[in-house]
């Protein structure tokens, strides 16, 4: 069985709840950024830039720092390409997600109680799992 790839750039405080998720679920290989690191480490910038390129599934906190101005371009392009789930506090930043909005917006429930709980289990489905299924390939985006 072909493992899939996570991508993730979320707060700090999320990072290693997400983590634990993932080593509960054997069909993931999840490479995880904090924006911090990301917002004053070039080499970790890169590594991040790579590791979206490769991955299968993407999924993003998206915060002010200014390393989100120069990759958004990129994760424009990569949105009409992978399976892409943008979350935020300011709901504008939801409509870079390339899957269904009702994913986008269950996604963002379960991140926002927080808690290893919802990142495993949320109303009976699995908060990944439920990322994993939704891998229809976009329609083409103008």
């Amino acid at each position: 069985m072909r493992k899939i790839k996570l991508t993730a750039i979320m707060w700090s405080s999320h990072v290693g709840m997400l983590l634990k998720a993932c080593q509960k679920l054997p069909f993931l290989t999840p490479k995880i950024f904090s924006t911090h690191t990301l917002h004053t480490d070039d080499a970790s910038y890169k590594e991040a830039f790579c590791a979206l390129k490769e991955a299968d599934l993407i999924l993003l906190y998206r915060s002010s720092e200014p390393f989100w101005d120069k990759l958004e371009p990129e994760l424009k392009n990569l949105a009409r390409q992978k399976s892409l789930v943008c979350l935020s506090h300011d709901p504008a930043f939801w409509a870079m997600s390339s899957v269904r909005a009702e994913v986008v917006t269950t996604a963002h429930r379960y991140l926002h109680f927080g808690g290893e709980e919802n990142f495993i289990l949320g109303e009976r489905k699995t908060f990944l799992i439920l990322f994993v299924f939704s891998l229809k390939r976009p329609l083409a985006m103008k």
